[in-house]
């Protein structure tokens, strides 16, 4: 290739800007993060009773206006698998209810939206991800009254697609500026011979391809994170609340 060692090098410097900027908008906006509008609580733990084959753990609501509607809930483990039952203070005609999950750091893991029609006196059990350690239940809907419309708000395209972006250009900038430092390492006369051989070619390319399998598997990533409000009717299974 036919540019001067200068000009590489004023493109690796420019590149080592490229990516300081990058890095620090991905970390100063928080592009990948959704918008959630309520705060953990901590519900009293009642009861912990111990079967056979699970561990269930018996909670009271603490928020006043969940325990209009629900006054409280089990977690059970089970084999590896978790799930949750509501107990409703009364029957309804409809009631919609946000679970929200937490790991033991209290971190935010997943939400799922659930819809049940005639309910007894308890929900059908509800599946939890395998590393919830608690849970806040939050009313959406109760027959034609509406408590809380959104309780979380994805991330738009333009967000998603934009990290992704900046993603690539980090990657990218931060490859192109190593391989010309390493090269100053060998020395002006090593340099000059690999600046001029297929293989610098053949290197940009690999840094291109490397970045774009980083920048669409972030996309990929992104996109499941995204998906943050399963939407379920109830669960499959009746259970009795203890």
């Amino acid at each position: 290739m036919s540019l001067s060692l200068m000009l590489w090098r004023i493109l690796a410097l420019v590149s080592v800007g490229v990516f300081v900027v990058s890095f620090i908008l991905n970390l100063v906006f928080k592009f990948i993060r959704p918008k959630v509008y309520h705060e953990y609580e901590e519900d009293e733990l009642l009861k912990k009773s111990k079967s056979a084959n699970a561990n269930n753990y018996l909670f009271l609501v603490h928020n006043n206006t969940t325990y209009k509607y629900v006054k409280r809930y089990i977690i059970s483990k089970t084999q590896g698998e978790k799930f949750c039952v509501l107990n409703y203070s009364k029957d309804f005609n409809k009631i919609v209810s946000y679970i929200l999950q937490y790991n033991r750091r209290h971190q935010l893991i997943g939400i799922t939206r659930v819809t049940e029609i005639k309910n007894q006196e308890s929900s059908k059990v509800i599946p939890l991800k395998r590393h919830v350690s608690r849970v806040n239940v939050v009313i959406g809907k109760v027959d034609k009254v509406v408590i809380n419309y959104s309780i979380a708000r994805k991330l738009p395209k333009y967000k998603i697609y934009l990290y992704c972006f900046l993603k690539f250009l980090s990657t990218f900038s931060l490859l192109f500026a190593l391989r010309q430092g390493i090269l100053e390492l060998l020395g002006e006369s090593y340099i000059y011979a690999f600046l001029g051989s297929i293989y610098n070619l053949i290197l940009i390319l690999s840094t291109l391809v490397v970045s774009l399998i980083i920048m669409f598997t972030s996309l990929g990533f992104t996109r499941r994170r995204n998906r943050f409000l399963e939407q379920r009717q109830g669960g499959a299974i009746d259970y009795e609340f203890i």
